[in-house]
C-alpha cells in the first residue's frame, strides 16, 4: 500500500484492523452511477426543447425559453458531474479484516473527510455486475451505513464498491474473509 494510501486510511481503522485490499474507483463510472437522474434531466430537457429550438430558427421567431432551458440543464449537469467526478478522483476503497470502507478525503466542494463503514452485519447480500476486468459490487442491506464523523446515516442510490477492478477476485475476499463463506 502506498503511503498515501496508508495516510487516508490509517484514522479511519480501529486498534488492531488489518487492511487486505485497497482499490479506487473509476471516476467516470461513479461520476455517472451518482449523477443518473441529472443525466435523465438533462437527455429529456434536450428532446424537448431542441425541436422548439429549431422551429425557432426556420421560422425566424426566437422563443428563447427552450433554449434556456437547455442552458441551465447543460450548466446543472456539467457541475453536478464534475464535482462527482472531482470526489470520485479522491475516494478510495479498502476490505480490513472487519469491514468495506468507503473513503473520500476534502477536497472540491467538500470541508472534511467522508468515511463510510459497511460490517458484516450491514452487507446481507452482494450483486456484481462487470466483468473480471471491472465491475461493481453492490451491498443490498436494510440499513444505511453510518458515516464515521458526522455519525449520520447516508442515503445513496447505490451502497458498495463501483468501478473497481477484478471485481470478481474482490468479492471473493469480502465473501470469505467478513461473511464467512
Amino acid at each position: 500500500m502506498t503511503a498515501e494510501l496508508q495516510s487516508i486510511f490509517q484514522p479511519e481503522l480501529d486498534p488492531g484492523e488489518r487492511i487486505l485490499w485497497t482499490g479506487r474507483p473509476t471516476p467516470a463510472r461513479l461520476a455517472i452511477m451518482k449523477y443518473g437522474l441529472p443525466i435523465a434531466v438533462l437527455f429529456f430537457t434536450c428532446v424537448w426543447a431542441i425541436p422548439s429550438m429549431i422551429e425557432e430558427v426556420s421560422t425566424g421567431r426566437p422563443q428563447s425559453a427552450a433554449a434556456i432551458a437547455v442552458a441551465c440543464a447543460l450548466v446543472i449537469f456539467f457541475a453536478g458531474f464534475s464535482a462527482a467526478a472531482l470526489g470520485a478522483w479522491r475516494t478510495v476503497y479498502a476490505v480490513t479484516d472487519r469491514r468495506v470502507l468507503v473513503v473520500t478525503p476534502p477536497g472540491f466542494l467538500q470541508l472534511k473527510t467522508s468515511a463510510l463503514s459497511y460490517p458484516p452485519a450491514m452487507i446481507t447480500q452482494i450483486q456484481r455486475s462487470g466483468d473480471d476486468q471491472e465491475g461493481d459490487l453492490i451491498f443490498v442491506k436494510a440499513h444505511a451505513p453510518k458515516n464515521l464523523h458526522s455519525g449520520l446515516s447516508v442515503v445513496q442510490p447505490f451502497q458498495g464498491l463501483i468501478g473497481i477492478a477484478a471485481v470478481r477476485r474482490v468479492e471473493r475476499l469480502i465473501r470469505e474473509e467478513l461473511l464467512g463463506g
